[in-house]
């Protein structure tokens, strides 16, 4: 019985240590889970800005999910963070999960200036459509909607 407990506590210790270490935990779900449950913009794009304060600006080519813009804005602090989704390229085309809302409040996320934003949160699937992960992931989400 103590060396279950030892064993037990040496467990929990080891995940709490990883998860400060690594700075971020994310639960297991699939492309179509992310696209269906937890996340309210998704879409493909060529990244044609990079502003201040991790935001990018995307020319839309596809929409599965949100307001179908021409343009859409989002931020990414988890740019340069252990996790970090993708590196960003001036040109480079990509899919993007991402939300204008908090999934844990449902509250709307505001930049500085108290404007409605959107986020890629950390674990997202936003990937560059030129990374192998990228064909394995429209697989299963199917094509989006053409942008004109």
């Amino acid at each position: 019985m103590k060396r279950l407990k030892l064993l037990l506590s040496i467990s929990a210790f080891v995940i709490i240590a990883n998860q400060s270490a690594l700075g971020c935990l994310c639960l297991p779900t699939s492309p179509k889970e992310a696209l269906k449950y937890y996340s309210d913009t998704v879409f493909s794009g060529k990244l044609i800005a990079i502003g201040n304060n991790n935001s990018f600006t995307f020319k839309t080519e596809s929409i599965w999910k949100g307001i179908p813009e021409r343009e859409i804005v989002v931020k990414d602090d988890n740019v340069g963070s252990s996790c970090e989704t993708a590196k960003y390229n001036i040109g480079e085309r990509y899919l993007v999960f991402a939300n204008s809302r908090n999934m844990e409040d449902n509250k709307v996320f505001v930049d500085e200036q108290n404007n409605p934003i959107i986020v890629v949160p950390s674990c997202s699937y936003t990937v560059s459509l030129s990374n192998s992960n990228a064909k394995k992931i429209l697989k299963k989400i199917g094509k989006g909607k053409p942008i004109n």
